[in-house]
């Protein structure tokens, strides 16, 4: 790099960084577009009520549906077709009624973890029934703890991950291959 050229990109830096401080509403500077954003007209939709109430529910797009498991002291279960605004009963899970940590994955829906009755190890997969809202759960590898509230994810291929929970409240995180 020449001299020449190393001084214009020191130069076009220290303009851009001057710039950038204007930018900085702490030093008086008012962004004409996000200063605006407490006047946005923000409005939610009126759905159908869903047939039963849900608190520390898993929940999870599969297709068509939303799947709802899970009521503090109910074992319910409900799917709403996103595309006929219609809920329907669904299966409910095999164990447990509320905090679950759901995973959706293509075809399925992985719950881990439980209260009620008590905390729980358990690792259970929801399959729909021809895409309906209805479907099978199946038992898998149970957790290493007995939990309930673990964070989730899946990776897009074969593995889930857990991490965290309550009850007691731990750190610790796992790797599970759902194959």
């Amino acid at each position: 790099m020449t001299k020449v050229t190393c001084a214009l990109m020191i130069g076009l830096m220290l303009a851009f960084a001057a710039y950038a401080a204007l930018e900085d509403e702490s030093n008086g500077y008012v962004d004409p577009v996000l200063s605006q954003w407490g006047l946005d007209v923000v409005t939610w939709t009126q759905m159908p009520n869903a047939i039963a109430t849900h608190r520390r529910a898993a929940s999870a797009q599969l297709g068509d549906y939303w799947y709802c498991f899970g009521d503090q002291d109910i074992a319910t279960a409900q799917a709403f077709n996103m595309v006929t605004n219609t809920w329907a009963l669904s299966t409910p899970p095999l164990i447990g009624t509320c905090n679950w940590t759901g995973i959706a994955t293509d075809t399925d829906f992985y719950i881990v973890g439980r209260y009620n009755p008590g905390y729980g190890n358990e690792v259970q997969r929801f399959t729909p029934t021809a895409g309906g809202p209805t479907g099978t759960w199946a038992y898998m590898a149970p957790y290493p703890m007995l939990l309930c509230g673990v964070a989730a994810c899946w990776d897009g291929g074969d593995i889930i991950y857990g991490a965290g929970g309550g009850s007691p409240s731990t750190a610790n995180a796992y790797a599970y291959s759902i194959s």
